[in-house]
């Protein structure tokens, strides 16, 4: 599981599929990224869904399911917050990366078809509108253009 830290308008500071690796106080350290686990040894379903809290640590909302329709994860794995608040999250038991507003409702898939991921676990935007993404099952890093 991993999060992802920010502030909007004040409103989201953290998202996270397991509310166990937050911490409330931002380190100026990106927190470490686990290596890519062997087949036997990846990432477990989550029955948890994705949750969002404030600056100061408080619960606002949580949002998904487990599944593979739209807003549903099979193992979410890592997570970012683009400069509009839209919450894009890296779904390693359905190999894909979703979109969500910053209510948590699903937009969009970033579309991935052109390089299929297998796997995907940590990701993070860039300024010129990319998405990189950790793809373990590949043993790569994979870019996708993502418009915000």
């Amino acid at each position: 599981m991993s999060s992802s830290t920010g502030c909007v308008d004040g409103k989201i500071w953290a998202v996270a599929a397991d509310p166990s690796v937050l911490n409330p106080r931002p380190s100026p350290h990106p927190p470490p990224r686990p290596c890519p686990l062997p087949e036997a040894m990846s990432p477990a379903p989550s029955p948890l869904p994705c949750q969002v809290y404030s600056a100061d640590g408080e619960f606002l909302f949580k949002f998904g399911s487990h599944g593979e329709g739209n807003g549903q994860f099979n193992a979410p794995t890592g997570v970012a917050v683009d400069s509009n608040g839209n919450i894009i999250v890296a779904d390693w038991g359905n190999s894909r990366i979703q979109v969500f507003d910053s209510a948590g409702s699903f937009l969009s898939y970033i579309n991935t078809s052109a390089e299929p991921l297998y796997g995907p676990q940590g990701l993070a935007l860039t300024s010129d509108g990319h998405v990189v993404v950790a793809d373990a099952g590949n043993h790569c890093f994979k870019a996708y253009r993502y418009l915000q």
